[in-house]
C-alpha cells in the first residue's frame, strides 16, 4: 500500500511545483506584457538617450546700437569667479563632517546607532561651515566685493536651483500624465512615486560650479586660482580638533566667461560755456563727466534665473521645434529691465549643440546662433550730451538767484531733477530720452538700496514716462486748436483781457500779468483786445480761461484725449504712466470750473515729458500722428490723425514764434537779471534755425518726507519739495519744424528762466551732432 502511494504522492507534489512554476511564468508574461504594452515606448526612448551625449557650445548675446551703430551694450569676455553648488549649499560641509567622523571613530562607528552618528556629524559640521565662510570673506576681499553682495547671490543661485528642480518635476509629472491619457488610463500610484522619486534626484545644476563675481581682473583672478590649489587645516578649528586637510578656497574654479559692457554708460561731455546765460557764461569749455548715459531706456541684466523666465522662454519657443537652444541655465545673463528685458528673446542667442551617439560613435554638430543686434532710435551722444546739460556741476539744474524762485526749502545751489525728450518729428524717432539724477549698473551692484529708497530724488524713476505733472501753460497750444476746431473760438474773434476771470472777483482766477503788476492787463500792453496768435505769444491766461470756460467739460477732456492723455506708447521700458484726467483718473468727475482751469493746463490733469513732446509734434505735422518709437524700424501704426480747423497749424506756429521772437512779449525771449536788471535772449542759436515755443510754470503738489516720526512733526514741518514745475516745449528746425523738445524740472520755478536756458543747450547739442546747421554752416 505505502508502495502505491508514493507515486501518488510525488504526483500531486509534482503537480502544485508545476502549477506555481506556470503561475510564476503567468506572472511574468503580464509584467513583460505590462512593460511592452504600456511602458515600452518610454523605456525605449529611455534606453536611446542613454546612449546619446550632449554637449552645448556657447552663444553671445546680440548687440544693442544707437541710431547711427554706436555700440550702446555687448557681451566681453572676462573671468568670473565660481564656486561649486555643493559648498554653496552647505552639502560640501557636511560631507567632509561625516568623513572626519568616521576617521576619528574608526571601528567605534559601525557601533553607533543613526541618531548618535547624526549627533557628531552635526557638531562637526560648524567647522566645515565656518572655513567655507572664511573663503568666502577671502573671495569678497580679494575681488572688492561687498560680503553681503556674495551672500545674496549665493541665496539668488540656491532658490534658482530649487526653482530649476520644481519646473522640471511639473514638466515630467505633465508629460507622463499626456503619454497615459493617450494610452486611455491614468497614471498609476506607482508611476506617480517614481517620478517623485526621481524629482528628488541630482540635476545638472546642482553637479555644478555658479558665478558668484563676474568682472574679475586677470591678475586677481589667477591669485584666486593659485589659492584653490593650496590645501590646509579648516580655517577656525577648536584647539584639540586635527581634520584633515582641504582645499583652501573649496569649490573655487575661474572661468571664462562673459559680461554685459555698456560702453555710454561714463562720458566725459565738452560744453561750451560761451552760450549759457550771462551769470554762468564763460569763454572756455568744460568737461562735464555723465554717468549713468541711458540707463532707464537700456535697462540692466541679472545672473538669476527665475521661474518666470523659464516659463515665458516655454511660451515664447515653439514646442515641437526639438530642443531649445535658448534656454535658460543658471549663471545665464537674463534680461531684466528696460530694453534688455523688453527684447531678451531678439537679444539671446542659440547655443550651439554637439551629438554624440555612443551606439554608433557618429557625431554632428549644430552651429551656434548670436542673438540679433538691435537698432535704437536714440543718438548716444545726443542724450549724452542733453544730459551734461542738465548736470547740476553746469550751474542750469541748480537753483540760481535769477530765477526768482529761491526759498528756505530750495536756496542757492540746490540740485533740481528733471526730464528732457527729442522727437524726430517727421518719423516719431526718440532721439534723445534723459532722465535726471541716473545711476550707473556699478552702483546698481553695490548699493541698490540707496537708488531704490531715496524717497525724495528718486533716480530709479523714468521720469519722462514713468510720472505725470500738470501740463500749465504748454497745453493752451492745444486748446486753442480744439476750441477752433469745435467752432467755439474764430481765428477772426479777439478776447479781452480784464485781469480776472469772474467780474468782481479780483483774487481769483487772475492773468499772470495781473497777479504779478496789479490793474495792468494784456489788453493794456497790447492796446486792444488779444487775437489768438497775441494770446499765445503773451500766454494770457484770461484768454484761456474764457475757451476752457466755452469748451465745458466734455469737450475739454476730449482734447486732452486727443492729444495723448489716457494712452501709453508701449515703449518696452516697463510701466509707463498714461497720464491723468479727472478726479482720480474719471473724466466723469471734470466740471465747469474744472474747464475753466484745465484752459490753462491747471486742475485735474496731468501728462508726461513724452506726451508732450507727442503732442506739440502732431500740432507741427498739421494733426498727422507718429507714435513715438525707441526700436528703429518697429513704430507703432499711426492712429487717425487729430482734425485741426483750415489755418489753425498756422496760427499756433505763428503764436509759439512770437513766444520766443518778440522782444516785448514774448513770454521766453529773454531774461532779466534782478541785480542789475540787465536782459538778454534766453536763446543764442544761428539765425538759420527757426524757433516756435512754449513756456509753462505748473502749479505742483507738495511733496513730503514720509518718514516715520510718529508724528513729532506736522505737516509744514514734513514738506521737502513745494513751488511751480517748470516747462518749455520747443520746436526747431531750417525752415520748417523738425525736431519736438520738451523739459521738464521739477520744482523749478519758472518754465521761462529755468526750462528755457535747458532747452537752448539742448538745440546747441542738435547743432552739434550734426542734426541743425550751424552759423557757417
Amino acid at each position: 500500500m505505502f508502495d502505491r502511494l508514493v507515486p501518488s504522492m510525488f504526483h500531486r507534489r509534482l503537480t502544485l511545483l508545476l502549477s506555481g512554476f506556470l503561475a510564476l511564468l503567468a506572472a511574468m508574461a503580464v509584467r513583460v506584457a505590462d512593460l511592452t504594452l504600456h511602458h515600452g515606448v518610454e523605456y525605449r526612448r529611455e534606453a536611446e538617450r542613454r546612449l546619446v551625449r550632449e554637449s552645448w557650445t556657447p552663444t553671445v548675446r546680440g548687440r544693442i546700437l544707437d541710431r547711427r551703430g554706436r555700440v550702446l551694450a555687448e557681451t566681453r569676455a572676462s573671468y568670473a569667479i565660481a564656486v561649486s553648488y555643493e559648498v554653496l549649499s552647505g552639502r560640501w560641509a557636511r560631507d567632509r563632517a561625516a568623513e572626519y567622523a568616521k576617521r576619528r571613530y574608526a571601528g567605534a562607528w559601525r557601533e553607533l546607532g543613526d541618531d548618535d552618528r547624526e549627533r557628531i556629524i552635526r557638531a562637526i559640521v560648524p567647522i566645515y561651515d565656518a572655513h567655507v565662510e572664511a573663503s568666502l570673506d577671502l573671495i569678497a576681499q580679494r575681488t572688492g566685493t561687498p560680503r553681503a553682495l556674495l551672500d545674496e547671490r549665493r541665496a539668488d543661485i540656491l532658490s534658482a536651483i530649487a526653482a530649476s528642480r520644481e519646473h522640471l518635476f511639473q514638466v515630467r509629472m505633465e508629460k507622463a500624465r499626456a503619454e497615459a491619457r493617450e494610452r486611455g488610463r491614468e497614471l498609476s500610484e506607482q508611476e506617480v512615486g517614481r517620478l517623485e522619486r526621481k524629482a528628488g534626484e541630482d540635476i545638472a545644476e546642482q553637479n555644478q560650479a555658479h558665478v558668484l563675481v563676474r568682472g574679475v581682473a586677470d591678475i586677481i583672478a589667477f591669485d584666486l586660482d593659485r589659492l584653490a590649489a593650496e590645501w590646509g587645516a579648516p580655517a577656525g578649528i577648536p584647539e584639540g580638533v586635527a581634520p584633515e586637510p582641504v582645499e583652501r578656497l573649496p569649490g573655487l574654479e575661474v572661468q571664462d566667461t562673459e559680461d554685459r559692457a555698456y560702453p555710454f554708460e561714463t562720458i566725459n561731455v565738452e560744453v561750451d560755456r560761451s552760450t549759457l546765460p550771462g551769470p554762468l557764461r564763460d569763454n572756455a569749455s568744460q568737461w562735464v563727466t555723465v554717468r549713468g548715459v541711458a540707463t532707464h531706456v537700456l535697462g540692466w541684466m541679472r545672473r538669476a534665473v527665475r521661474r518666470e523666465d523659464i516659463e515665458a522662454r516655454a511660451a515664447h519657443i515653439d514646442p515641437d521645434a526639438g530642443t531649445d537652444r535658448g534656454q535658460y541655465m543658471p549663471g545665464d545673463m537674463v534680461g531684466h529691465v528696460g530694453i534688455e528685458s523688453s527684447h531678451e528673446f531678439e537679444l539671446r542667442g542659440r547655443r550651439g549643440l554637439r551629438t554624440s551617439h555612443l551606439d554608433t560613435g557618429e557625431q554632428t554638430h549644430r552651429p551656434s546662433e548670436p542673438g540679433h543686434d538691435l537698432r535704437l532710435t536714440i543718438d548716444a551722444m545726443l542724450q549724452a550730451r542733453i544730459q551734461a546739460v542738465m548736470s547740476p556741476e553746469l550751474g542750469l539744474a541748480q537753483v540760481q538767484p535769477w530765477q526768482g524762485d529761491v526759498t528756505e526749502l530750495v536756496p542757492v545751489g540746490t540740485p533740481v531733477n528733471g526730464a528732457a525728450v527729442v522727437l524726430d518729428i517727421e518719423s516719431g524717432d526718440i532721439l534723445a530720452m534723459v532722465s535726471t539724477p541716473s545711476f550707473t549698473r556699478e552702483q546698481l551692484e553695490t548699493d541698490a538700496d540707496s537708488i531704490f529708497s531715496d524717497r525724495s530724488e528718486l533716480p530709479w524713476l523714468n521720469r519722462p514716462i514713468q510720472a505725470a505733472y500738470p501740463p500749465g501753460s504748454i497745453a493752451k497750444a492745444l486748446v486753442l486748436a480744439h476750441a477752433v476746431d469745435t467752432g467755439v473760438f474764430s481765428l477772426a474773434e479777439h478776447i479781452d483781457c480784464t485781469g480776472h476771470l469772474l467780474p468782481g472777483k479780483p483774487d481769483q482766477l487772475r492773468c499772470w500779468i495781473f497777479k504779478q503788476n496789479p490793474g495792468v492787463t494784456h489788453t493794456m500792453t497790447l492796446g486792444h483786445p488779444l487775437s489768438a496768435v497775441e494770446g499765445l505769444t503773451v500766454s494770457c491766461n484770461v484768454f484761456f480761461f474764457t475757451l476752457g470756460q466755452r469748451l465745458g467739460p466734455q469737450r475739454i477732456a476730449e482734447m486732452y484725449r486727443l492729444f495723448g492723455i489716457g494712452e501709453t506708447f508701449d515703449l518696452g521700458l516697463g510701466a509707463e504712466s498714461p497720464g491723468l484726467l479727472g478726479i482720480a483718473g474719471n473724466p466723469a468727475s471734470i466740471d465747469q470750473f474744472d474747464a475753466v482751469q484745465m484752459g490753462i493746463g491747471q486742475g485735474p490733469v496731468a501728462w508726461s515729458p513724452l506726451h508732450a513732446a507727442n503732442a506739440i509734434s502732431i500740432l507741427a505735422r498739421d494733426g498727422a500722428r507718429r507714435p513715438p518709437h525707441l526700436v528703429l524700424g518697429q513704430a507703432a501704426t499711426p492712429g487717425p490723425p487729430v482734425r485741426l480747423a483750415p489755418g489753425v497749424r498756422e496760427a499756433v506756429l505763428d503764436g509759439l514764434a512770437g513766444v520766443v521772437r518778440d522782444p516785448r512779449n514774448g513770454t521766453a525771449h529773454h531774461i532779466t537779471f534782478p541785480d542789475d536788471g540787465r536782459r538778454e535772449p534766453i536763446f543764442n542759436v544761428p539765425e538759420r534755425i527757426s524757433l516756435w515755443g512754449k513756456t509753462g510754470t505748473a502749479t505742483a503738489p507738495l511733496q513730503f518726507d514720509d518718514a516715520n516720526d510718529n508724528g513729532r512733526r506736522d505737516a509744514a514741518e514734513r514738506i521737502i519739495r513745494q513751488g511751480d514745475h517748470s516747462w518749455f516745449v520747443l520746436l526747431a528746425g531750417v525752415d520748417r519744424p523738425q525736431y519736438a523738445i520738451a523739459v521738464l524740472m521739477e520744482y523749478a520755478g519758472s518754465g521761462a528762466r529755468v526750462s528755457g536756458p535747458i532747452a537752448n543747450q539742448i538745440v546747441h547739442a542738435l547743432i552739434a551732432e550734426g542734426y541743425l546747421p550751424r552759423a557757417d554752416g
